[in-house]
């Protein structure tokens, strides 16, 4: 479980501005897992795997080689582009509401109710960082023996430098070959323009000749 005190300023009764702590707590858990999938209609393992794909791409890109779950201020602020990355803002702003969780009873509730208190609270935004996601990588990877795993696409597999290189590879391998295809399709069509000019050149020799017969 992530647990964090968080300061935040609102208005009072009086309508007066106040600084207010408040004590969240965020789980990996199985309704939270169920909860993201029916308010976003998309598979979270799926979702978590794209955020991680852009961290790694953007991480080797930047020369950022620590561990995501003990990155320095430095690393971060390398790292801050993600936040204009939809893959990564989109699982992380949907994903808070839904580990958000309350205690009743004694016990810790996901709920709706619960989801739609977090994405309205005031300190909502202070939590879409570089700094949240790493807490929630450390958790996740904390907890995945208590929570079942995707059996299609697990969310287990661990990140290795060789994987980082195989990804950005490919994607560097698909550039290439646009860029190829692109580069032969000009050159086949200069090759009929200059076809095409030939022809023409010929055609007003021959006409030439006429004139002349005539």
């Amino acid at each position: 479980m992530i647990k964090k005190e968080l300061s935040f300023t609102a208005f009072d009764s009086y309508g007066e501005e106040r600084e207010h702590t408040e004590t969240v707590r965020f789980l990996y858990s199985l309704p939270a897992i169920k909860m993201y999938e029916q308010r976003t209609g998309r598979n979270f393992f799926d979702d978590n795997q794209k955020a991680l794909t852009a961290y790694t791409q953007l991480a080797l890109a930047t020369g950022v080689n620590g561990s995501l779950s003990d990155l320095t201020d430095e690393e971060k602020v390398k790292l801050m582009p993600l936040l204009m990355e939809p893959d990564f803002m989109n699982f992380l702003t949907e994903v808070i509401p839904c580990l958000y969780g309350e205690v009743e009873n004694g016990r810790l509730v996901q709920n709706e109710l619960t989801a739609e208190t977090a994405s309205l609270a005031p300190w909502f935004g202070d939590l879409i960082d570089i700094g949240f996601f790493s807490d929630l990588f450390y958790e996740f990877n904390r907890s995945r023996a208590k929570v079942p795993q995707d059996r299609k696409k697990p969310s287990t597999e661990v990140i290795t430098s060789e994987k980082i290189y195989k990804v950005v590879f490919e994607n560097r391998m698909d550039v290439f070959w646009a860029e190829n295809q692109h580069f032969n399709y000009l050159m086949g069509t200069l090759h009929q323009m200059s076809i095409n000019e030939n022809e023409k050149k010929t055609l007003s020799n021959a006409e030439l000749l006429n004139v002349m017969s005539d």
